[in-house]
């Protein structure tokens, strides 16, 4: 779509080319779900998107929202799941879920979540996951990250699927605290850089 609105009136499996969404455009997704089997996930960097679904990369193609860093419901990604390995082209920012099943290359970019992540596979590369709202970063298995700032208004936790078997988050590079709570449970943190950055915060 370019500076027009795509209207999904059921959930659809893209078996061909990827989505596109240009510049100015409106993605209704009407509460449906798109499953990307080829291709990739490209959107402009000022794409609203209306009535949340899930959006599926599972054609380990490329991720790229143009830079879109804003965390505004509707300005934001919605609800993305990472199911075959992909590589991030530029920031990306998730309103309601990021979901990693598989390896995510970050390169070297900043994920933003306002809402919650569910990891089960690492997520590799030079970049950021920054939390900023009331963030519930989920484990299913120890996963790994670069880089950690915690810039958040509320409560970030660091939870297990599983409430018998703690996770260890291992975080490769710089762990940094600006502001929020930080919630840890009986998980782990491990920060193996051993660079912590704390500005102001709780736990």
């Amino acid at each position: 779509t370019d500076s027009g609105t795509l209207t999904l009136g059921s959930p659809v499996s893209i078996t061909s080319g990827g989505l596109d969404i240009n510049d100015q455009g409106t993605f209704d997704m009407s509460s449906n779900d798109v499953t990307i089997s080829t291709g990739t996930f490209n959107a402009a960097s000022d794409v609203t998107y209306q009535n949340a679904g899930l959006i599926n990369v599972s054609s380990g193609g490329n991720i790229d929202t143009n830079g879109n860093a804003t965390t505004d419901a509707g300005t934001a990604v919605p609800e993305l799941q990472v199911s075959d390995a992909s590589t991030l082209q530029n920031d990306l920012s998730v309103s309601s879920l990021l979901d990693i099943d598989n390896a995510l290359a970050d390169g070297g970019n900043t994920i933003t979540l306002s809402g919650d992540a569910e990891l089960d596979a690492d997520i590799n590369g030079a970049g950021t996951l920054q939390a900023t709202g009331s963030n519930k970063i989920e484990a299913e298995s120890d996963v790994s990250v670069r880089a950690v700032t915690i810039d958040s208004d509320g409560t970030v936790q660091f939870a297990t699927d599983d409430g018998q078997n703690p996770r260890t988050f291992t975080v490769n590079g710089t762990f940094t605290h600006t502001k929020g709570a930080v919630e840890i449970g009986d998980n782990d943190i491990n920060i193996s850089s051993q660079t912590y950055d704390y500005t102001a915060g709780t736990y």
